[in-house]
């Protein structure tokens, strides 16, 4: 098995046990074609606890999942993707 932008030797080093633990990033990566859901695979390997608890804020509640994923991104981008969802609430207010 082999994987788009994930070399086949490195691939055949974890398989065989000769490589540290994939990051969270590769496994991100790898989730789909493995038929795993991403948030399955990152519990599997120890990044997520079992049961994650919502985190509660002045706003509302947070999913640690989501909060966990936008932190791993840089702040321009975290914001551009609230934009989008901006957009897309608008969108999706107008269909209804």
């Amino acid at each position: 098995m082999q994987f788009r932008g994930f070399p086949h030797p490195t691939w055949a080093e974890y398989r065989e046990g000769r490589a540290l633990p994939p990051s969270a990033r590769i496994l991100r990566k790898i989730a789909k074609p493995l038929g795993f859901d991403e948030a399955e695979l990152l519990t599997h390997a120890g990044f997520l606890p079992l049961s994650l608890p919502l985190l509660r804020t002045r706003a509302g509640v947070l999913d640690p999942y989501v909060a966990r994923l936008l932190s791993q991104e840089p702040i321009k981008v975290q914001r551009t993707l609230i934009g989008l969802l901006s957009i897309l609430k608008s969108i999706a207010r107008v269909k209804s």
